[in-house]
């Protein structure tokens, strides 16, 4: 939608590394099992060094191809650097946005599980 509207990022190599980077963030988040809102956050954070991780290894492998190269400095200065209003825009929106949907009942915090046993009264040793 982006690139529609505004014709950034390049499609090619930032835009694909870029679905790369989104496709690791919802699989890591997806596969977390939070209960509440901290855990929430320590999996927000995961996810999005993950996604980073896999946005450079795609940068590399795409730069690769075309000769041009990916070096540590392009990294970090894509990955964190220039990200910084994004990353700090997905730490506020995210996690308000999923406790907005948990109490409207829409997406529910995991429980942990509860033991047969814890259920009905008893202590386990």
């Amino acid at each position: 939608m982006r690139y529609a509207l505004f014709g950034a990022p390049v499609l090619f190599p930032t835009g694909v590394a870029m679905a790369f980077e989104r496709m690791t963030y919802g699989l890591v988040y997806g596969l977390s099992r939070w209960q509440g809102v901290i855990a929430l956050y320590r999996c927000l954070v995961a996810a999005m060094l993950a996604g980073r991780i896999v946005w450079g290894i795609a940068q590399m492998a795409f730069l690769g191809i075309t000769s041009e190269g990916f070096t540590w400095r392009m990294f970090l200065m894509g990955a964190f650097l220039n990200a910084i209003p994004g990353i700090v825009i997905q730490r506020i929106l995210i996690p308000a946005v999923v406790v907005a949907l948990n109490r409207t009942g829409l997406v529910r915090f995991k429980q942990p599980q509860v033991s047969a046993q814890r259920m009905n009264g008893q202590r386990t040793a």
